[in-house]
């Protein structure tokens, strides 16, 4: 008996050793993000994190990979305007405040056709957005409260 409990034992560490290398190899390479809800979702992201960068944002692009976002950052934790001038595809916006706690989210943001372009304001304050493809949030079911992650590059 002893030897088929300490054999179980042996597969069983094996497997939970495999299961986390796996897991780990499913992480991008680059900074990612986990979003944890109902269920867990990563995204890979850039960062942006100067005034130049976070005003170009993702500006002009014609498509963005899947399960791709773009971090923007700030020193402060502040109420967040954005808009959609010369964006080019649909985005989710999430703004988390500094605990990584999501505080607001727009859903399905449409590009910006015609001036005045609609401005979507965080409610309370955010020290992080995460831009990505409109429709992960709801694929994902990723709501106001559930908490993020954030995972810097591997090294």
């Amino acid at each position: 008996m002893k030897s088929s409990a300490g054999t179980f034992l042996i597969l069983t560490l094996v497997l939970l050793l495999g299961m986390t290398i796996a897991s780990c190899s499913n992480r991008p390479a680059g900074p990612a993000a986990v979003f944890h809800g109902e269920q867990d979702a990563t995204i890979a992201l850039e960062v942006v994190d100067t005034p130049e960068t976070r005003q170009q944002g993702l500006m002009f692009r014609e498509q963005l990979n899947k399960s791709t976002g773009m971090l923007f950052v700030w020193q402060d934790e502040q109420p967040r305007a954005f808009w959609m001038k010369n964006t080019l595809i649909p985005l989710d916006m999430v703004f988390i405040d500094r605990d990584w706690r999501i505080v607001d989210i727009f859903r399905e943001v449409q590009p910006c056709e015609k001036d005045p372009c609609p401005i979507y304001r965080s409610l309370v304050p955010a020290r992080y957005v995460i831009e990505m493809n409109a429709g992960f949030t709801e694929k994902h079911q990723i709501e106001k409260n559930d908490t993020v992650t954030y995972l810097p590059a591997r090294k």
